[in-house]
């Protein structure tokens, strides 16, 4: 494994821990996922970005597996589903920049991920 795939690997990572941990702590959240319009999804989503981002550092130690792979799909998923929510509410493009390249972060790990 190269160091910006492993970087890479890492930021998401951490990203999604945190993202996900603001499910469950952050007012501001529950103020955006109500927003949204899913204010009963915000646990779900946000246990599936905790779980996304521990798989995503057991996966470092697992050399050759397709973990990291079917991981990385299914966050590229997650952030077209969240793009697609932002333009479907009309944010401004400054609000969904995020999630954009969150889709584009994740995108890349898969493909990186394949090769």
């Amino acid at each position: 494994m190269d160091y910006f795939y492993i970087s890479l690997q890492v930021f998401i990572a951490i990203s999604f821990f945190s993202f996900g941990a603001g499910c469950f702590l952050s007012k501001r959240a529950s103020k955006e996922f109500k927003r949204y319009g899913l204010s009963d999804q915000q646990k779900v989503v946000g246990s599936l970005q905790i779980l996304a981002s521990i798989g995503l550092i057991i996966a470092l130690g697992l050399e050759g597996s397709h973990f990291t792979t079917l991981i990385a799909l299914c966050l590229t998923v997650m952030m077209i589903v969240a793009t697609i929510v932002r333009i479907r509410i009309n944010d401004p493009y400054r609000l969904m920049l995020p999630a954009f390249l969150y889709f584009i972060f994740c995108a890349l790990l898969f493909y990186l991920s394949i090769f």
